[in-house]
């Protein structure tokens, strides 16, 4: 992409209005990747701020070889696995499960009867998606938000994640299978 290079370029020297463009362009689909990752989103803001930080420090470092949103989500990425992973470990010696339900904080929006239960309906699936995403292994699971959330080609997914293309497919492919079983029942239940 031309503004990439361009903001790059501009970042490169110095100009920290090509930073705030950057921010612009990536700030939302980095929290969103974030908090599928770690399913909090405090945690998921504080993740991105982390790596836009990370990506302006490092930017220097940057080759072209990829685009900027492979570059800054790959960035991203490993600061969501290091904290979600000290997060769990954390949990884990204090036992304290206070986070579970962190997906259910949006408000609803009260229209009608029938809009009430569209919106019930439509958080009941939602919640079920999550709970299927969050049991898969976390490999499996950012292969599959990047590819179907973020819609990056394979390619970019393993640039990301730093695998091959053929275990990107084999993750893609297992995540599947294990979404598909365990949300078989989904539809039926919802109709």
């Amino acid at each position: 992409m031309q503004e990439e290079q361009e903001l790059v370029r501009r970042l490169k020297a110095g100009e920290e209005g090509a930073f705030v463009r950057i921010i612009e362009l990536y700030r939302k689909p980095g929290i969103n990747l974030a908090y599928r990752i770690m399913n909090d989103y405090q945690d998921a803001e504080d993740v991105s701020q982390e790596a836009f930080a990370a990506l302006y420090k490092n930017i220097h470092s940057f080759r072209g070889e990829s685009s900027l949103k492979t570059f800054f989500m790959s960035i991203l990425i490993n600061l969501a696995r290091q904290r979600f992973r000290r997060k769990k470990l954390i949990s884990f010696i204090s036992l304290d499960r206070s986070h579970e339900g962190d997906e259910d904080k949006g408000e609803m929006d009260i229209q009608d009867n029938n809009t009430i239960e569209k919106e019930i309906i439509g958080k009941e699936i939602r919640r079920k998606i999550n709970a299927a995403l969050r049991s898969l292994p976390s490999r499996q699971r950012e292969v599959f938000i990047l590819r179907h959330y973020e819609d990056m080609n394979l390619a970019e997914i393993a640039e990301v994640t730093g695998c091959s293309t053929g275990t990107v497919k084999s993750h893609l492919f297992r995540a599947i299978e294990s979404l598909r079983k365990r949300l078989r029942g989904l539809w039926n239940e919802m109709q």
